[in-house]
């Protein structure tokens, strides 16, 4: 049915947000009967419902797994004062070792490209860097390797998200921006 697909497409109001968050946080898999429910309260079809859940689930997930792995990280063991073996944390939770993946080291020139796309960060990256920026501001070349490593981005790259979430803090915004439709630059 178009309709249903078009209604599922609508952005939340922040109603029902707060709605989907208290049942979110009282119960993470809600039944047939409590989506239903919630339909009806919130003004929402089931599959948006279903949907917003099992994203909410996924945020959730990234969001832990990159808190935990963060923790365990060398620059983390530094920051705390103990020892960690680097090459035991580079081998990520698979064991599938990253020895393979080289970075740009700190004395590579990263080649020129006029052409250069604004960096997407996928979720588990957001919510790595935000953990990491949470616990230590300003980084060093230690830092910079380790999470080059860890999230396959270039230390340019990294040193750049750290500026800038260093000046958002300063103006009291978000350390990761929402997302916005039709806002900031480029085409809308």
């Amino acid at each position: 049915d178009m309709t249903e697909y078009v209604a599922s497409k609508k952005r939340f109001e922040k109603s029902q947000i707060k709605g989907l968050k208290s049942l979110f946080a009282w119960n993470k898999y809600p039944s047939k009967d409590e989506v239903l429910d919630l339909s009806r309260e919130l003004k929402l079809t089931v599959k948006s419902i279903t949907g917003w859940f099992t994203n909410q689930r996924h945020r959730d997930k990234v969001h832990t797994e990159a808190r935990d792995r963060l923790m365990s990280s060398p620059a983390m063991q530094r920051l705390q004062g103990t020892k960690v073996v680097k090459e035991k944390w580079l081998t990520n939770q698979n064991g599938l070792s990253r020895q393979n993946y080289r970075p740009y080291g700190m004395d590579e020139k990263v080649p020129y490209n006029p052409g250069h796309k604004k960096t997407k960060f996928n979720d588990y990256q957001k919510a790595y860097l935000k953990n990491f920026f949470i616990q230590k501001q300003y980084v060093d070349d230690d830092d910079i390797s380790e999470l080059s490593a860890e999230l396959m981005l270039s230390p340019k790259v990294l040193r750049i998200w750290f500026q800038h979430a260093r000046e958002r803090k300063k103006k009291n915004l978000p350390i990761i921006p929402a997302r916005g439709r039709g806002r900031g630059r480029g085409r809308g």
